[in-house]
Formats: C-alpha cells, sequence, structure tokens
C-alpha cells in the first residue's frame, strides 16, 4: 500500500530547501553581492533571485 506521508514529507523537504535557498539569496543580495556571484554560489536562477528581491522590497515596505 501507498503511504501518504512520505509525499507529504518529500514536499515538505523541498519548501525547506526551497525556504533555505530563499533565505541565502536575501541574505547575499542584502550584502550587495553581484547577481552573478549570487548565481554562482547558492545555484540560483534569474528567477531565484529576481523573487527574493522582489519579496525582500515588499517586507521592507511593511
Amino acid at each position: 500500500m501507498f503511504d501518504l506521508s512520505y509525499g507529504i514529507e518529500e514536499r515538505a523537504i523541498e519548501k525547506g530547501i526551497e525556504l533555505g535557498r530563499l533565505n541565502l539569496i536575501r541574505h547575499m543580495l542584502s550584502q550587495h553581492m553581484p547577481v552573478e556571484d549570487i548565481k554562482k554560489y547558492s545555484g540560483a536562477s534569474d528567477k531565484e533571485i529576481q523573487k527574493a528581491e522582489e519579496e525582500t522590497i515588499l517586507n521592507n515596505h511593511k
């Protein structure tokens, strides 16, 4: 029988990794690292970096 908790656990792990990467990107951006360095060291895509920038801007305006 298929264990549904396995799929839930996998998604939770993936979400945690994603959040960790976004936090790393935000920190690198706050240190004014060049985007090319952020991509090189974090493995992030342009889209992920843009998302982190946008979320940081939104959070700073709350």
